[in-house]
């Protein structure tokens, strides 16, 4: 049967689960994105990186382990581990506690997030995005029915997003680092 589902033409992000001052590990998790559902919000605020294999991944911070309180269970890995720098398998390895939060591809979360009516509302981090990575996500969009937002503090992912009919927000937020 042909997916008939079509992205609609406006999104209203309406009340967003974002944890604003805490650790962003909880925020981009599977348990995050449960409490949004549960918690009857409108959209969940996603974070997303790349890894050095061009997998995307679902978390906010380049240097998880710097910036976001994650250890690496096999203590191999130190501050200065960069997402960017490595396949996604080592970053999905870190743990962050309490809770034992670990760093998914975003696949992953919207297999969770299933047929529930929500909106995700995406932020690629840094410039590093184009028309394939955004292609990728439409993809993951429409074949789980699920209305998508792309925000950016970077032109080019939005220009990207854009490009293959994401509706698309400025962000104004950039800090280095993200």
């Amino acid at each position: 049967m042909a997916n008939t589902w079509a992205m609609p033409s406006h999104i209203d992000e309406g009340r967003m689960y974002h944890l604003d001052g805490r650790h962003k590990h909880e925020e981009n998790s599977n348990r995050g994105l449960m409490n949004a559902i549960t918690g009857g919000f409108d959209s969940w605020d996603g974070d997303l990186t790349k890894s050095a294999d061009k997998i995307i991944l679902n978390n906010h911070y380049f240097e998880p382990i710097l910036r976001d309180g994650f250890h690496d269970p096999m203590g191999k890995l130190d501050h200065t581990f960069d997402v960017r720098e490595h396949p996604a398998r080592v970053a999905m390895r870190l743990i962050a506690d309490p809770g034992h939060f670990v760093i998914r591809p975003i696949h992953q979360r919207f297999v969770v997030a299933g047929r529930h009516r929500m909106v995700f509302s995406l932020e690629p981090k840094g410039p590093e995005w184009d028309e394939s990575d955004m292609a990728y996500l439409w993809r993951l969009a429409h074949e789980f029915r699920r209305p998508t937002i792309i925000k950016s503090a970077y032109t080019a992912p939005l220009v990207a997003a854009k490009a293959v009919g994401f509706q698309t927000r400025y962000t104004i937020d950039h800090k280095p680092g993200m």
